[in-house]
């Protein structure tokens, strides 16, 4: 007797995530000739709420899971970078994540923060032998309010230290809204 077997070949063939973690030095939303890459980033691969995958990027800032990762086609990830301690795992604390989906998918930035120190986008895989190298991830430095409180007597509203001005060390300054709603404070210690 002679037997049949079928075999899929489309179910064989690869299929990746990945793409790029960059600067975006203008803050625009998207990639352009002013960004730069971010290497040394931890970015995870989580799928039914499970990280199956990480990896670290590369120089060029860019970063690629595959089938031999566990990426199945036609399937629910989050890709997730992470601030994470590690000689080579570059720490994203103190940035924050650029306007997401602005602009074409091929230039965008996809992460959304979730947590003090958690990106993550979400996307769903296709068929098999697709490449899906569009998860990327634009960071630009988190803002900061800063300066010096000081005694201006010169009056010229500048700050002429240390003299003949003086700073003013153990008061608390406030940031409102225009509202006057308190958003943060910080104490003067050491000036």
């Amino acid at each position: 007797t002679t037997e049949i077997y079928t075999l899929s070949l489309h179910d064989a063939l690869p299929i990746s995530i990945g793409d790029y973690v960059f600067n975006d030095v203008n803050a625009n939303g998207q990639q352009d000739g002013s960004d730069t890459p971010l290497s040394g980033v931890t970015v995870e691969l989580v799928r039914s709420g499970s990280v199956i995958a990480s990896t670290i990027t590369l120089a060029s800032g860019a970063y690629t899971f595959t089938s031999s990762d566990g990426v199945l086609p036609a399937t629910a990830y989050v890709v997730r970078i992470r601030d994470t301690a590690g000689s080579n795992s570059m720490r994203i604390e103190g940035m924050q994540p650029t306007t997401p989906n602005n602009g074409g998918e091929a230039v965008d930035s996809d992460g959304v923060r979730v947590s003090a120190t958690v990106i993550e986008a979400s996307l769903t895989t296709s068929a098999a032998g697709t490449d899906l190298d569009l998860a990327d991830f634009g960071l630009v430095p988190a803002l900061q309010v800063c300066g010096t409180l000081w005694e201006d007597r010169n009056g010229n509203a500048l700050v002429n230290l240390p003299s003949p001005d003086n700073a003013i060390a153990g008061h608390s300054v406030e940031l409102q809204d225009r509202k006057s709603t308190r958003l943060n404070s910080s104490h003067f210690a050491n000036l």
